[in-house]
């Protein structure tokens, strides 16, 4: 997988079209210091503590094919699912210090999308959406 996306990259630079962007297009960028899932490429983040508390716990888990528990998630446990997924579902890769790039599965783009409907259910539409 390394040597495969070493090898599109090369092929992009030589072709004068790679940017960061194109290179991270398919990953999410997950910033441990800021607590933050970024979509790679783009200016969006979410942030992590949108987890806590989430009644959206259980879809992400069964995106991940893991037990549901009543224990509800902090940062570290959703964190922990994102750097480990169980069954290999992929592999997250260490950029720096305190990011990894994330693929773009099932499983991390619900993660994505239930964080996103937590940011706008909570702070975005202005009280259209009421938590039953």
């Amino acid at each position: 997988m390394k040597t495969q996306l070493l090898l599109a990259a090369s092929v992009l630079a030589l072709n004068g079209c790679a940017s960061s962007s194109d290179l991270h297009s398919g990953y999410y960028t997950l910033d441990l210091e800021r607590t933050e899932l970024c979509y790679s490429g783009q200016n969006r983040c979410l942030n992590l503590e949108l987890i806590i508390p989430s009644y959206n716990e259980m879809r992400i888990a069964q995106a991940y094919e893991i037990p549901t528990s009543p224990k509800g998630w902090d940062v570290r446990d959703l964190v922990t699912l994102m750097l480990a997924p169980p069954k290999k579902q992929y592999e997250a890769k260490q950029i720096d210090d305190f990011r990894y790039l994330i693929p773009r599965t099932y499983a991390s783009n619900t993660v994505w999308r239930y964080l996103w409907q937590e940011q706008f259910e909570l702070y975005e539409s202005n009280g259209r959406f009421k938590k039953l």
